[in-house]
């Protein structure tokens, strides 16, 4: 079924194809407003006396759908699109200026034309030979020796990446129009141009209304899709009228195509492209609809109707907080007047969901993860001769399970999820792609904020070669209680493939530790020495008591010569440091010291990474064999999902103060001696380490780090420190 949801199309076609072709000479020209109550779009006499809302979307949220509209145009607004970019086109270096475009429109009311506006860019700053208005010349064509007004040297600047810009021309004089009359807008290219300009298509039928021309009008070619262009007509009371410009949100991740050679360039942008915010035309007073009282607002559980009323609102937007998840549902907006009530507006349908919390994983075999899949998305098994076996058997994700996805296909799949909890998001899913290379595409894309804007997170095309496993970091500026995330495969009408498979799909939540603490024993003045790295064992040393820590890690080889030794890290979750017990203990991990202070991960480089997250606050523990354990005196500081703490820049940084924490002049760090790690230095540990003097190893009585037992660990360490304690909450 196809939504209203925004979207992105691409277009293939050829120029070729397109002049060689045709079927295209079958369509004939329509009039009226294209879906609008008053009218299918025939030559029938319309009779505009009530104009109906505009621009209704429609974005699904939990047990909600958010809907808005746009204000009635008084004068009637004539366009020949869905308001969607999918394709932008050029004439690459023309010889001469006559390669033309027009779009041919027939006018509603009787009134006059007050302006024209058409969607264009340009690699740089370049003009438009020429922009005419011209009636018909009596053969279904413009005629171009008789305009009605002729626009010269009319300047484009903004590129196709960043949305171009809308070219809103007002005419001289109002030019006059009869109720069904037909006049065309007519783009005249540039001699020798290689930077544009660029205009704006959607890949919909344009019914015969746009044609291009390479010969001046001579012989003109019929184009299969609608040129992005709009014509204002006031009524024939005259309503003076000023431009009110929108900003655009179409940049997005386009195709640019030659018109001379077919021949493509890529527009890559941080956007989805999107639906075209029309350019307004608004009173100058307003005065035209002050019998507009209110909109009605109509819903069906399926489309066509028929429609039950719902609410009205004075305003142009509206929140249906009666919709139930799980359940596809259809708009549309009526005007009330004085007079009565507008025809509808166009429908535009939404699909509620509840948002999905995280850690979420599945791999879709008992169930389809809640996933809502549009068009050509389906779950089950798949059974396509051409496409995959599951990666984990029996059920997918896929577009087709049975055969090539479709031409001209914009599908869907959405869920979405509370990305709301500090931490870094990792996505990762099995993937399995054939998909016509550089032509069609699938994305991976999130909407964060629920506002109908996708942002890329990824894009496929071509073939996988088989099943991969994507694994992305969502960023945390795209963290939201509601973030939808969204699989979407886009073809052109030519060629096609198998599709796009997911499988085992897992989102998961971590959080990432930037700590910094020194080591008194190894302790230099300036940094810590690395004397043991060479004899460093490969398994961590902390599962033996008191530490009883039954983690994994190890390593192949010591991955870093800075490393100083293995220390213990210790996350506590509560509100307050003389809470953090060891029952607020959340996690454990063993970790390498450098000789800077730097906590990192078994690679030797990286922060740590906990897959866990806060309640409260969060406070850390270090242990090391032979040093009182410490915790930071306050909370942890968390930004975008990276806690960072240096326990070193002060006396204040570790949990009371200089009881547990030594100046090493100008740093602070732990105290060494504790050579039973019991949290004491005492004669206990000078004991152990009389026992053991005198020998070389990786040893706890090795106080200084320096790979044998001696004196400096006894007079230098233990001795200074003799009576200190650890000051971790127990």
């Amino acid at each position: 079924m196809k939504t209203n949801k925004i979207k992105i199309e691409l277009t293939a076609l050829s120029i070729v194809l397109l002049i060689t072709s045709n079927c295209f000479a079958q369509y004939f020209p329509k009039g009226g407003y294209q879906g609008g109550p008053y009218g299918s779009g025939g030559d029938e006499t319309f009779q505009i006396f009530l104009p109906e809302p505009r621009h209704l979307t429609a974005i699904g949220g939990d047990n909600e759908v958010y809907l808005e509209w746009d204000y009635p145009f008084p004068t009637g607004e004539i366009k020949y699109d869905d308001g969607t970019v999918e394709v932008w086109y050029w004439l690459n270096n023309p010889t001469t200026t006559n390669d033309l475009f027009y779009v041919r429109f027939n006018t509603p009311v009787t009134g006059n034309i007050t302006n024209i506006a058409i969607l264009n860019g340009a690699g740089s700053s370049i003009d438009w030979e020429e922009i005419l208005i011209c009636p018909d010349d009596g053969s279904g064509h413009p005629d171009l020796l008789n305009p009605w007004e002729t626009f010269s040297s009319v300047t484009v600047n903004t590129p196709p990446e960043d949305g171009g810009e809308w070219e809103i021309l007002t005419v001289t004089l109002p030019l006059p129009v009869l109720n069904k009359d037909t006049f065309y807008i007519v783009t005249r290219w540039p001699n020798g141009s290689s930077t544009g300009p660029f205009i704006a298509a959607d890949s919909d039928s344009d019914a015969g209304r746009t044609a291009w021309s390479v010969d001046g009008g001579g012989t003109w070619n019929p184009w299969p899709e609608n040129i992005i262009m709009r014509a204002y007509v006031t009524d024939s009371k005259g309503t003076p009228m000023v431009l009110k410009s929108e900003v655009i949100q179409n940049a997005g991740y386009l195709p640019v195509i030659s018109i001379a050679d077919g021949k493509k360039m890529k527009i890559i942008a941080d956007k989805i492209a999107l639906h075209v915010k029309v350019p307004k035309i608004s009173p100058v007073k307003d005065y035209s609809f002050k019998s507009l009282s209110s909109y009605y607002i109509y819903r069906s559980a399926g489309p066509g109707g028929p429609y039950s009323y719902m609410n009205n609102t004075a305003g142009l937007n509206y929140t249906d907080n009666t919709a139930t998840n799980d359940q596809l549902y259809y708009y549309v907006i009526s005007a009330l007047y004085d007079e009565g009530e507008s025809g509808y507006s166009n429908e535009a349908s939404a699909y509620p969901q509840a948002a999905v919390n995280v850690p979420f994983s599945n791999g879709f075999d008992i169930d389809d993860g809640n996933f809502y899949g549009q068009d050509d998305w389906e779950w089950g098994a798949p059974s396509y001769i051409n496409g995959p076996v599951a990666y984990s058997s029996p059920n997918v994700w896929g577009t087709v399970l049975n055969g090539d996805y479709n031409n001209s296909s914009f599908s869907w799949l959405i869920v979405p999820f509370n990305l709301s909890e500090p931490g870094i998001h990792t996505l990762s899913f099995a993937n399995w792609f054939d998909i016509e290379s550089g032509v069609d595409f699938g994305y991976l894309a999130i909407d964060h904020d629920n506002d109908g804007i996708y942002y890329i997170l990824d894009t496929y095309t071509g073939n996988s070669g088989g099943w991969i496993i994507e694994n992305l970091v969502i960023h945390d500026s795209l963290s939201s209680p509601y973030g939808k995330l969204a699989f979407i495969l886009e073809s052109d009408n030519t060629n096609t493939g198998a599709g796009f498979y997911i499988d085992d799909f897992n989102l998961d939540r971590h959080i990432d530790l930037e700590l910094k603490v020194f080591l008194e024993g190894p302790f230099n003045g300036a940094d810590m020495d690395t004397e043991i790295n060479t004899i460093l064992p490969l398994n961590q040393p902390y599962n033996v008591s008191p530490w009883n820590y039954g983690g994994t890690e190890s390593v192949i080889s010591i991955p870093n010569p800075d490393i100083v030794d293995w220390i213990l890290v210790e996350l506590r979750d509560t509100t307050m440091a003389n809470l953090a017990t060891p029952e607020s203990m959340i996690a454990r991990q063993a970790a390498f010291l450098l000789k800077d202070g730097s906590v990192v991960g078994l690679d030797g480089i990286s922060n740590l990474r906990f897959d866990v997250t806060a309640t409260y606050q969060l406070f850390g523990v270090i242990y090391h064999r032979n040093h009182l354990a410490i915790m930071s005196a306050n909370p942890i500081s968390e930004s975008s999902g990276v806690y960072t703490y240096d326990y070193s820049s002060g006396e204040n940084q570790v949990y009371n103060g200089t009881a547990g924490h030594k100046d090493l002049g100008g740093l602070w760090g732990m105290f060494a001696g504790d050579g039973n790690s019991d949290g004491f230095v005492n004669d206990t540990d000078k004991n152990i380490w009389s026992a053991e003097a005198g020998t070389l190893g990786y040893f706890t009585f090795d106080y200084n780090l320096d790979a044998q037992a001696d004196n400096p660990d006894k007079n230098e360490a233990w001795l200074f420190n003799l009576g200190k304690e650890s000051q971790i909450p127990e």
